[in-house]
């Protein structure tokens, strides 16, 4: 790890003006200043294109056209880049121009080592927007990595903690193209993929990648207790917190990183009137596990409870109403509603949504989830010694979903969450907000 490597950690809640400091940074910086900016989403990806002179985005024709195939606008693409006929070439090429550059986090998946180096060469800034992911899960089955490793497809390397639990794989002498396993062996090849507990392959972020920027900012809310806070102390990487107070970068303190939530517990209702929450009670309710046991029953049970809460417990437009679970729970739930499904439906909005506000009408939330880490991941940071905090973790993305509604402009609203668990960790937030938040009207605006 290379010691020089420090991340400037912008921590501070949810609307505070991040994206637009991220702005300021830019169109202040000096010509000859190189950045390249990553979010989760391709709005924001957009807004910096249009907002920030210069920023480039690594596209392919062939990307091109599906953009607009779905969108019905034909996306800008780069004179340098259009006869690139993938997005690792399309980088690669915008970097050795010395563009400015705007995308989303997948773009580390397509960064190779010679990308890499050009990166070091060209002195950019890296400045991420909400945390990126540093451990993704592979869906490869236990009995395809025995296979894999059997057939030197893949081959245990060197060992990432003490015990050798957690292991790099690298390409081993036969091809993987049989099975399918090649775009496995090129995760290897990049020095990404990681074996846990010898039956599970993991994508990891390398840290030479990070390493290879001049300076790293990153962008966020609850920083402590995100993969990517794990990850930093699991490879040794030093972590400067600053936040953000009346539009200026200052030294952290949970004061001023909250300031802009005093009086929040006067603003947001926790539904607890009937019987709606008896679903929850026990704490593994709600979460994806618990949804797969007694399907349709389960589906039936939130389907009423939605319609229960919505119709009979809000005065609130249909407009106005925001739900979610899991994606792969929603098709059924509403099809447990049938006819009722009309008083919530449209309002569904996935439970990983950040970075937008298009939602800022929306009074009335149901968030149907208990959101918990996969275990594969928590061991992965246990092994290096790093807890990740799964409860926070989980809090932090119930507040993201909840903040793209229109408390984040001070507006009331009331929040339907069935979950004890998840319902729990709300409570107790607000009850820190409001110790943290004490001496916030002496604090000058």
């Amino acid at each position: 790890m290379d010691d020089q490597l420090k991340v400037t950690c912008i921590d501070a809640c949810m609307g505070t003006g991040k994206t637009t400091h991220a702005e300021m940074m830019f169109n202040s910086a000096p010509t000859d200043a190189k950045f390249l900016y990553i979010t989760p989403y391709l709005k924001e990806v957009e807004r910096i294109e249009h907002d920030c002179p210069g920023f480039v985005q690594p596209m392919t024709m062939k990307e091109a056209n599906k953009r607009e195939k779905e969108t019905g606008k034909w996306p800008e693409v780069h004179p340098s880049i259009r006869n690139c006929m993938n997005k690792g070439e399309a980088i690669h090429q915008l970097i050795s121009d010395g563009h400015n550059i705007t995308s989303t986090h997948s773009l580390f998946k397509d960064v190779g080592e010679d990308t890499v180096e050009l990166l070091r060469i060209q002195g950019y800034t890296l400045v991420m927007d909400e945390v990126l992911t540093p451990v993704e899960g592979l869906d490869v089955k236990a009995k395809e990595v025995k296979a894999m490793l059997d057939a030197d497809v893949i081959r245990k390397a060197e060992s990432l903690t003490e015990g050798g639990k957690v292991i790099k794989a690298i390409p081993g002498n036969q091809d993987g193209f049989e099975r399918g396993y090649d775009d496995l062996r090129r995760i290897a090849k990049n020095g990404r993929l990681v074996l846990v507990d010898d039956t599970v392959l993991v994508w990891l972020l390398p840290t030479d990648l990070l390493s290879a920027f001049r300076e790293v900012y990153l962008m966020t809310y609850m920083f402590d207790c995100q993969p990517i806070a794990a990850y930093f102390k699991m490879f040794g990487i030093e972590v400067i917190k600053k936040t953000l107070w009346c539009g200026k970068l200052v030294d952290y303190s949970e004061g001023l990183a909250n300031g802009k939530l005093t009086g929040v517990h006067q603003k947001l209702a926790i539904h607890e009137r009937g019987r709606v929450n008896d679903i929850g009670d026990i704490p593994s309710a709600l979460s994806k596990e618990w949804y797969k046991r007694d399907t349709k029953v389960k589906a039936k049970q939130i389907a009423n409870n939605l319609y229960n809460f919505f119709h009979n417990h809000t005065d609130s437009p249909l407009d106005e109403r925001m739900w979610t679970t899991y994606k792969d729970r929603r098709e059924a739930i509403e099809k447990a509603a049938g006819r009722e499904a009309s008083r919530f439906a449209d309002g569904f909005v996935s439970n990983n949504v950040r970075a937008t506000n298009d939602l800022d009408h929306k009074s009335a939330l149901a968030f149907c989830c208990n959101f918990h880490m996969n275990p594969y991941i928590k061991k992965f940071f246990k092994y290096g010694g790093a807890d990740p905090h799964e409860d926070d973790w989980a809090l932090s993305e119930m507040l993201q979903w909840i903040w793209r509604s229109r408390i984040r402009t001070e507006k009331s609203i009331t929040v339907y969450i069935p979950s004890k668990r998840m319902r729990s960790l709300l409570k107790d937030w607000l009850d820190k907000v409001q110790e943290w938040t004490k001496g916030a009207e002496v604090i000058p605006r």
